[in-house]
């Protein structure tokens, strides 16, 4: 006690700290100082519209996900159905501008598979036979542009910039190694997807490539698009140069709820697709061995003693009449889903309620083997139980 320095004085002090909610609004305030009007430039375009440029990552800061949001789910309703109208209908004089083009690649796709027809011209039986030259024109120009464009090697090359030293030259080997085996390796769609690209380029005049990162895969993916698939003014000389751009998606109602599952996109009610075959589709399904869709087998075999059934997803199951007179499936608290099987003709089960939750019946459980509600609340206030 005799080392105390007893004249430091004897002061008191309170210290204070901030709250939660006080941390959070102080650092709110320092991302607002941070980003201002001067991150953020606005051009006015010469048709009305404005061209705004910034940078995600000084807008985003830790703590804020505003940047990464699906702007559907932020405009209202008008705006949306505004948006909506506009894409289709510049989808609908998109695609009657290339009206000329689609014409010509159905022709070019008719043309590829061997035909045989019975001709009484210049004589009775002359030879039918028309032997498919477009067809082998398009696999030779396939098989070439694949051994140039995809060598075992690697489609990826790299070339040194500048004074070349050692250091550059195993960076860019390294590079160089590692591009190719993301795409070879990691990407399996890759390859199959560009040897698909390159039988349909030389027939559409044009084919693309899509690559994009994929969170449920959390890899890049490879996606082949077909030109009829990817439309724009027919007027564009190039990508570019296209007021916009249509990227027609096809799936099925199942695959669609998966993504919107995901949060890929807004979580609607889905409308039966409306959308008919066109004869480029037609044409391709034929090309690829597919002589008539799902729907066409069925309208030929029902009300034969043909034993089949169509293959349905989710969305469609429900609604086919045999299932629908079977009642196969029940709506249980808004979810459609298979009904209790096998059923008996005297005996039928019965659903009573829906799934528990979790923690649904815990008081009960917990009671039955002798706790009290203390006992009960001071478990489910630690957390041990839900």
């Amino acid at each position: 006690m005799s080392e105390i320095d007893k004249s430091l004085p004897n002061v008191e002090q309170e210290i204070k700290l901030p709250s939660e909610e006080e941390v959070v609004e102080a650092s709110q305030e320092n991302i607002e100082e941070q980003v201002g009007p001067e991150d953020i430039q606005v051009e006015q375009d010469e048709d009305g519209g404005a061209t705004i440029t910034f940078d995600p990552e000084a807008v985003n800061q830790p703590g804020t996900n505003e940047h990464f949001d699906n702007l559907a789910d932020l405009l209202p309703e008008d705006v949306l159905g505004r948006l909506g109208s506009e894409l289709f209908e510049n989808y609908t004089q998109y695609k009657a501008s290339r009206k000329d083009w689609e014409d010509a690649y159905t022709k070019g796709l008719d043309l590829l598979g061997f035909k045989y027809e019975t001709r009484s011209q210049p004589f009775s039986n002359a030879s039918g036979a028309t032997h498919p030259v477009l067809a082998e024109a398009v696999t030779q120009f396939q098989a070439q542009a694949y051994k140039e464009l995809l060598p075992a090697t690697g489609p990826v090359h790299t070339q040194i910039m500048g004074i070349p030293s050692r250091q550059k030259e195993e960076q860019s080997t390294r590079v160089k190694n590692f591009m190719n085996y993301q795409l070879m390796n990691v990407m399996k769609e890759y390859e199959p997807e560009f040897d698909q690209l390159l039988f349909y380029l030389p027939l559409s005049g044009s084919a693309f490539k899509k690559i994009y990162y994929d969170e449920l895969l959390d890899r890049a993916v490879s996606k082949f698009v077909p030109a009829d698939d990817l439309i724009v003014p027919y007027t564009a000389t190039s990508l570019e140069d296209a007021d916009s751009i249509v990227h027609v998606l096809k799936m099925s109602e199942n695959d669609l709820r998966k993504k919107q599952v995901a949060g890929f996109y807004r979580d609607i009610e889905i409308t039966p697709g409306y959308a008919q075959e066109t004869e480029v589709e037609k044409k391709e399904r034929e090309l690829e061995g597919v002589k008539k869709t799902r729907d066409e087998w069925c309208e030929l075999m029902e009300g034969t003693d043909v034993c089949f059934a169509p293959v349905l997803d989710m969305s469609e199951a429900p609604q086919h009449p045999h299932n629908k007179e079977r009642k196969t499936f029940i709506d249980l608290e808004g979810v459609t889903q298979p009904a209790p099987a096998p059923r008996f003709s005297r005996t039928e089960p019965e659903v009573v309620s829906s799934p528990s939750i979790v923690g649904e019946h815990t008081n009960e459980v917990l009671s039955s083997i002798g706790l009290s509600e203390e006992d009960i609340s001071t478990l489910k206030t630690s957390g041990a139980v839900a």
